[in-house]
C-alpha cells in the first residue's frame, strides 16, 4: 500500500472529475468486443435474480450495471466523480459520490457486488476488497475484475498535485509516461490471494482475451458500436443487444493473450 496524504487524494479526486467532465459517456468501451466480453462475463458470474439488491462499486456512468435496473429490486452505485454519479442516476441507479473503500452502505446489505476495472485505480486495493466483504450479505456474490499482469512503471502518484488538477489526461500521459491511470497490477495468483485475504471465498476465475489487431482494419466492426450507442441513448438494449454482441465477436478473432482477470467470490 502506497502512503498517500490528504492533498494527493484530493488532487486525484479533481483529476477524475475533470476527466469525467471531458467525457460525454464511457459507454464506447462496451461497444467493442473486448468490452462486451468483460461485461457479459461479469453479469453471467453475478447471476442476478429478481428481488436482489446489487451494488456497482466504481459505477461510473452506469454502463455496466444499468441493464440490471429492471431485473433486480435495486441497483446502487458509488463513484469518485459527481458528474458520473449524476449520469448513473439518470439511468435508474441509486448512485452516490464518495470513497469506494469507505462507503456509508450498511453491513451485510447487498446480495451482489460488482467492481470491474476499479481496484487497480485504488490506493489501497485490500481496503476496498474488505469493504466489499463488509457490505455483502452472507452468501452474497462479488464479481471483481482487474487488468491481467499489467506492467506499470509510473502512476498518477508520481504526478505533482498541480498538474493532476490542471492538465489534460493526454498531456499527463505524454509528460509523465503514466498510462491507464492505474496504481496497481495483479497476476491471477496475487489477485486471488488478495480476494481471500479480504475474507471472501474464491469460487471461479475467468479471463477476457485481447483481440487480433488486424481485424480493427475491417470497417464492418464500426457498425456494432454505432448501433449500440444509438440504442443506448434510449437505454433500450434488450434482446437486440445479444444479436449485436454475437455480430461483434464474429468480426474479431481471439488470441491467447489475456486482458482481464475476472474473479467470482462469495462471502
Amino acid at each position: 500500500m502506497a502512503q498517500v496524504d490528504e492533498a494527493k487524494m484530493k488532487s486525484l479526486e479533481v483529476f477524475y472529475e475533470n476527466l469525467a467532465k471531458k467525457t460525454k459517456h464511457s459507454g464506447g468501451y462496451y461497444g467493442n468486443p473486448l468490452g462486451l466480453s468483460r461485461k457479459q462475463l461479469v453479469l453471467e458470474l453475478l447471476d442476478p435474480k429478481p428481488g436482489q439488491i446489487i451494488c456497482d462499486i466504481g459505477c461510473g456512468d452506469g454502463d455496466l450495471s444499468m441493464g440490471l435496473v429492471k431485473k433486480v429490486k435495486e441497483v446502487h452505485g458509488i463513484d469518485i466523480s459527481p458528474t458520473r454519479v449524476e449520469r448513473a442516476r439518470q439511468r435508474g441507479i441509486k448512485a452516490v459520490s464518495g470513497d469506494a473503500a469507505k462507503t456509508n452502505f450498511g453491513s451485510d446489505f447487498f446480495d451482489g457486488v460488482i467492481c470491474s476495472e476499479v481496484i487497480e485505480h485504488i490506493v489501497d486495493p485490500l481496503a476496498l476488497m474488505k469493504e466489499i466483504n463488509r457490505i455483502l450479505k452472507k452468501g452474497g456474490i462479488a464479481v471483481l475484475t482487474v487488468p491481467f499482469s499489467q506492467e506499470i512503471e509510473k502512476t498518477l502518484l508520481d504526478v505533482p498535485n498541480h498538474d493532476l488538477e490542471t492538465m489534460d489526461y493526454h498531456d499527463i500521459v505524454a509528460k509523465y509516461n503514466v498510462a491507464g491511470a492505474h496504481l496497481n497490477s495483479f497476476t491471477e495468483k496475487s489477485f486471488i490471494a488478495a480476494v481471500k485475504e479480504a475474507g471472501l471465498e474464491h469460487l471461479d476465475t475467468r479471463h477476457t482475451f485481447k483481440f487480433d489487431k488486424k481485424y480493427k482494419s475491417n470497417k464492418l466492426y464500426l457498425i456494432v458500436p454505432f448501433l449500440k450507442i444509438k440504442l443506448r441513448t434510449a437505454d433500450r438494449l434488450t434482446g437486440l443487444e445479444n444479436f449485436l454482441n454475437r455480430m461483434s465477436f464474429k468480426l474479431y478473432r481471439k488470441t491467447d493473450e489475456k486482458a482481464h482477470i475476472i474473479v467470482k467470490a462469495r462471502k
